[in-house]
């Protein structure tokens, strides 16, 4: 497998900066900065309520997302709205807290039956 780059500085800036008040809550706000993948990073945080990732070159939510489960309970809305998402994970459904994901204006051709279940 060919290793991913790592996302740009200011990336690695922020979570480092949410990461020192753990007790913080609230959103991430990752909108338009051009991602192609979503920085591993993130699925360490805690206490965060929303993210987004509107207007970036996404193309797919991993699995890595139901890994919120275990490090962040809080987590009620993603936005992922105007990327180039094709395929959505299963692990997804494992987010009982989510109320809200976006997935407007993407490349999904048909709903994937694990947003059924949210």
């Amino acid at each position: 497998l060919a290793k991913l780059p790592d996302p740009p500085g200011w990336v690695t800036e922020t979570i480092v900066i949410w990461s020192r008040f753990p007790s913080r809550k609230g959103i991430l706000d990752l909108s338009n900065r051009q991602l192609t993948q979503v920085p591993k990073e993130i699925f360490r945080l805690r206490n965060i309520e929303a993210l987004c990732f509107a207007k970036n070159k996404l193309t797919g939510i991993s699995d890595e997302f139901g890994s919120f489960k275990e490090s962040s309970s809080t987590l009620k809305e993603i936005d992922c709205s105007e990327n180039e998402i094709s395929f959505v994970a299963s692990s997804l459904e494992r987010l009982t807290s989510l109320q809200t994901l976006k997935l407007a204006h993407n490349q999904l051709l048909t709903i994937p039956s694990c947003i059924k279940s949210l």
